[in-house]
């Protein structure tokens, strides 16, 4: 049973958790790479016959090998699996061996402790800069990682709306709406999940819009969080699901990408309400370097995250309610992704550093209040 006003206990969000599963290159390949300069994405790369004609080579063997481990937030994996198979059709397109690539969701907070932790992942993509903050403190990501790359590593972007009802009878437009007498709404953890984050952010930015004090903002941001929502752990398997079993709940707060996804599959069931403004948020995608230099697949982990950025990778993250960085791109999907006014969070309250230091570490604003006055 669902405990309202109160976060339910984390034990929710662990028994839906991705176990992440560790692997490696075989030694061999990873030497016979080094020793032959083999390139996984190159033409170069292509199978050759055994003088034999009977058996494999060490390099067809290493180049077969070519394997890519990708963590990912738990509402990612629709559109990774997509584009890990439009990765290998352009790959084998090129000449070049189809890797393998595993895709594996979970919730943001607890991958990327994993990571910190010994877990040696070729490429995060997660919801937020901030989801890899502490990756740069463990010397895993350089500092400038946002500045050495292309559209500061941001491939895609989303927002916060909201999924309702069949025909809104809580009549749910705006951010005001959440904090009614009666309004009952679900939200991920802003202290383990990216779209409780941002949805904590946006309604604090939504008041200081309407000229309201910091300190107001503060008691706003409580009240909906303390008294009219019920803050799960997150994830797809955390505050989505609930949502969906619970008719007693009207409003579900997540992002854009997943709310979209759920109103097609449940056409006769929800809407989507957009509320007036919300808040950009950014899906970061880098490739850990210490680990792909371990794997001997740096080149091809460090490809998967450029083609990301293509035409055709953009246009496949619209059709899985992604927003492109690409405007044209996005001028093509408005229609099911229409402009929105989106405040960027790091304007307002400073850099992702800062903003998770303040309200989102373990004593830190949220966890305030949540404290028994």
């Amino acid at each position: 049973m669902l405990t309202r006003n109160r976060i339910l206990p984390r034990n929710l969000a662990d028994m839906f958790t991705f176990a992440p599963a560790r692997s490696a290159v075989a030694a061999a390949a990873v030497l016979a790479w080094i020793m032959l300069g083999i390139n996984a994405f190159a033409p170069g790369a292509a199978r050759a016959a055994d003088p034999a004609g009977d058996a494999p080579t060490l390099a067809q063997e290493a180049a077969s090998s070519a394997k890519l481990r990708i963590l990912t937030y738990s509402y990612g994996w629709d559109f990774f699996n997509d584009y890990a198979e439009m990765f290998k059709r352009n790959a084998a397109a090129k000449g070049g061996p189809a890797p393998v690539i595993k895709i594996e969701p979970g919730q943001s907070t607890r991958l990327i402790e994993g990571v910190v932790k010994g877990d040696a992942a070729d490429v995060v993509a997660m919801t937020s800069p901030g989801d890899l903050t502490p990756l740069v403190k463990a010397g895993l990501l350089a500092a400038d990682w946002q500045t050495t790359h292309k559209a500061a590593s941001i491939p895609f972007q989303t927002t916060i709306v909201f999924l309702v009802r069949k025909g809104n009878p809580r009549g749910v437009k705006d951010w005001g709406d959440l904090v009614r007498e009666g309004v009952s709404v679900i939200v991920a953890s802003p202290l383990n999940a990216g779209s409780g984050r941002y949805s904590y952010l946006a309604a604090w930015s939504f008041q200081k819009a309407a000229g309201k004090t910091d300190a107001e903002a503060r008691e706003f941001v409580k009240k909906l969080f303390t008294v009219n929502a019920s803050v799960t752990g997150g994830g797809r398997k955390g505050s989505t699901s609930v949502f969906v079993d619970n008719k007693s709940l009207d409003v579900l707060l997540t992002f854009e990408t997943e709310i979209m996804r759920l109103a097609k599959e449940y056409p006769d069931k929800f809407d989507i309400v957009r509320p007036p403004t919300s808040v950009l948020c950014e899906f970061p995608a880098a490739r850990l370097t210490k680990y792909t230099q371990l794997h001997g697949n740096d080149a091809l982990a460090q490809a998967f995250v450029d083609q990301l950025y293509t035409p055709e990778a953009q246009r496949l993250g619209c059709k899985h309610g992604l927003r492109s960085i690409h405007p044209d791109i996005r001028k093509e999907f408005s229609e099911t992704l229409p402009p929105m006014k989106m405040t960027d969070v790091t304007k307002e309250f400073g850099p992702w550093a800062d903003i998770m230091q303040k309200h989102f570490v373990p004593g830190g604003e949220y966890d305030k209040m949540n404290e028994t006055d």
